[in-house]
């Protein structure tokens, strides 16, 4: 059996938190991102964190503009070398931050 693609249910005691976790995986996909995201943080709706290929954390703040907000995550891990490490920062789709080795 490979583990690598197990998947377990999620149980939401607020109807909010499953549309919005359906609909992040969606712009996931959507974006091209899906397939090396490790993990997706929900410990807060309004500061949605996901982690992507164990090497940079994207804080993508309220689920709002997400489909430009993964873009702008997007087009910032094309432009760093496959080996860096960080987090890039983009509450804001207009505005957005790296930070080299913050992980």
């Amino acid at each position: 059996m490979d583990r690598s693609r197990t998947c377990y249910a999620v149980v939401f005691y607020d109807d909010d938190w499953y549309y919005i976790v359906e609909e992040l995986v969606s712009s996931l996909k959507l974006s091209g991102l899906s397939s090396l995201v490790t993990v997706i943080e929900t410990k807060d709706k309004f500061d949605l964190v996901v982690r992507y290929d164990a090497r940079i954390r994207i804080c993508l703040g309220e689920f709002e503009n997400i489909i430009e907000k993964l873009e702008f995550a997007k087009n910032t891990i094309v432009s760093l070398g496959e080996e860096t490490r960080g987090t890039i920062r983009v509450k804001n789709y207009k505005v957005g931050s790296f930070l080299k080795d913050e992980y």
